[in-house]
């Protein structure tokens, strides 16, 4: 495990970026996950602007404040999946949208306990803000306020977004579809590095069939990761879907760390 020696000045954890007028990429730089998590802004039938925020990332400081600049009303949350690294905000905010699999996090389907966690903090290099204490890290234990299933949708404002149930990484993964805009936000069914399938909770021939419902998709123009390069293409799942079908076809598509498979921009981890 590495450490730097410098921490990063609180002010400077949080990187936001414009997608478009009224969606913004909010990210951590500075740890190795390199965690994205998604604004998306409307206006209500009142005229008051509304959000959803799409995964709230490590929890290392408070996400709260960059999402309240960003909207002056009412946020929803929706997760992709709950895993530690993408629901730290989620007690910040007044309930969180979830996969029924996914629902409790006070049982949540991380693949490390809180001491893994801890040290994974300052994994590779990474390096946090100046006076945050890993010792007082807490993983939320909330429940979902809202049950998602495949297909449904969530309004935000005059926005139309679709819960897609795409499993695989986890039980209850779900990514979330703009039709209108192009976007696909996909938490970690896609991102360019290596794709962890070798978890407890990972179910890599599912995750295949989960690929495969991505690239039969019409409409999308940009993906949207949890993790690493912005945005990605179909050309990109397109390619992650050659490499598990030729892994599917030589048997090896199975948990249980039956090794480390490298391609050009990702990776595949089994």
């Amino acid at each position: 495990m590495e450490r730097t020696d410098m921490p990063v000045p609180r002010a400077s954890w949080f990187e936001v970026e414009r997608i478009d007028e009224d969606t913004f990429v909010i990210s951590e730089p500075h740890h190795f996950e390199e965690s994205h998590f998604y604004l998306l802004r409307s206006r209500d039938e009142d005229g008051q602007e509304c959000g959803l925020l799409i995964d709230t990332g490590l929890g290392v400081l408070p996400i709260r404040p960059i999402v309240d600049g960003l909207v002056e009303g009412h946020v929803d949350v929706a997760i992709t999946h709950g895993h530690w690294d993408h629901i730290g905000g989620i007690d910040e905010f007044d309930g969180f949208m979830a996969h029924l699999y996914e629902a409790d996090l006070s049982d949540p389907q991380t693949p490390m306990d809180d001491a893994a966690i801890r040290a994974a903090l300052y994994e590779n290099g990474s390096s946090l803000p100046e006076g945050f204490d890993p010792r007082t890290y807490r993983i939320s234990k909330a429940k979902a306020s809202r049950i998602l299933a495949d297909g449904d949708v969530i309004q935000v404002g005059s926005r139309r977004i679709e819960a897609l149930f795409l499993p695989g990484h986890s039980w209850g993964h779900m990514c979330y579809l703009e039709r209108e805009r192009g976007y696909l936000f996909t938490g970690d069914l896609l991102y360019s590095a290596p794709l962890y399938l070798q978890y407890l909770c990972s179910e890599p021939r599912v995750f295949l069939d989960s690929v495969r419902k991505v690239c039969a998709l019409e409409g999308v123009e940009e993906i949207w990761p949890g993790h690493n390069a912005l945005p990605l293409d179909m050309a990109f799942a397109r390619r992650v879907l050659d490499a598990l079908e030729e892994l599917d076809e030589q048997g090896l598509l199975e948990v249980g760390m039956t090794g480390h498979y490298e391609y050009p921009g990702f990776a595949i981890q089994l």
